[in-house]
């Protein structure tokens, strides 16, 4: 394993056309629009004996109360500094970069490919304490390379699809004390592939639950309900023959991410399952579709001065329509990946 993710390493730092560079990003099993900003409450561990709380920024002290105040000895003072309107709004501007790269181990392997990158600039402002709206304008950068066949692929940048939303860490009402976020986005269709489609918009939950099982030990939890919204139930691809439009969907991981000691290094895996149902159309005669697939992975951490990455290992499959017998390691099911944030 170590021999994949040292590939995984050498196959972004060569093959890419830049460095890659991640505000709350949870170290799990996400796609490429998912990584919004790296949560603290997993990328740095809980003091020993503190309880997980949303209201607690890992790698600082404690938050002073009435309690431990009155244990250390410590008086509260309730008068803050003056400070103007601007200076708070600006305060509460946030401006970050997140990457995906992603190569075909099959590729690698045959010393072909392209490395596909998912690229965005986020834009947010927090409202208060646990809250906040964000927009992130997304393009999609391929490099140049071979196929499979040897035909040459040109580098190409292309828009993908922006998105706004909000999100928040206010959820005490749910149950199983875990620490909880919760986050709505509102995807416009200006990528070519949503345009051809006729998506209209897109509406996409996200809940999250992380769970901390030791001091370095982190568990989460994710769902991400999907909606489509289209102008037509079917499209006819580039071969003439007619497929239904995307209508909804989810995607279910379950993670586990590990932090070494000094919290810049650690490693994680992740499980996922996601299924896609497709519209159907009576004028194309087509009946719903639904794909689903599984998928595992491991990465290795990074986490430092703003700067967050993992660079890993994915194996997914197609188990609705599956081609072949399963086999664990088959590189025409994989890819090395490397997803990362930095925050300004």
């Amino acid at each position: 394993m170590s021999k994949l993710l040292l590939q995984a390493f050498i196959a972004v730092t060569f093959f890419s056309p830049f460095a890659a560079v991640a505000d709350d990003m949870d170290f799990g099993g996400l796609k490429p629009e998912e990584i919004a900003e790296p949560s603290s409450v997993i990328d740095t561990p809980l003091p020993s004996d503190a309880k997980p709380s949303l209201n607690w920024t890992p790698g600082s002290p404690e938050p002073m109360n009435s309690e431990n105040a009155a244990s250390s000895g410590t008086s509260i003072s309730t008068s803050r500094a003056p400070q103007s309107k601007w200076g708070e709004i600006r305060r509460n501007i946030g401006v970050g970069y997140f990457n995906y790269a992603t190569v075909d181990t099959s590729e690698v392997n045959r010393g072909r490919g392209q490395l596909t990158t998912y690229n965005y600039l986020t834009l947010e402002y927090r409202l208060g304490r646990g809250e906040k709206v964000f927009f992130r304008p997304a393009f999609l950068l391929d490099s140049a390379g071979e196929d499979l066949r040897g035909a040459k692929l040109e580098s190409r940048l292309t828009w993908s699809d922006v998105y706004f939303g909000y999100s928040s860490y206010n959820l005490p009402w749910l149950p199983f004390n875990m620490d909880y976020k919760t986050e709505i986005r509102a995807y416009l269709p200006t990528s070519d592939t949503s345009q051809s489609e006729g998506m209209i918009a897109r509406l996409r939950g996200d809940l999250k639950a992380h769970y901390p099982l030791s001091n370095r030990l982190t568990f989460l939890l994710w769902f991400k309900p999907d909606y489509f919204f289209q102008r037509l139930t079917a499209k006819t691809n580039a071969r003439g023959f007619a497929n239904g439009t995307r209508h909804y969907g989810y995607d279910l991981s379950a993670n586990l991410y590990y932090q070494m000691r000094g919290g810049v290094f650690g490693f994680g895996s992740s499980v996922a399952h996601e299924q896609t149902w497709t519209h159907e159309s009576e004028i194309e005669r087509l009946e719903v579709f639904r794909r689903e697939d599984v998928a595992a992975q491991v990465f290795l951490g990074i986490n430092a001065a703003g700067f967050f990455s993992h660079i890993g290992v994915e194996q997914s499959r197609n188990v609705s329509r599956p081609r072949d017998e399963f086999v664990a390691f088959r590189d025409t099911e994989m890819q090395y990946f490397a997803r990362s944030y930095y925050r300004f």
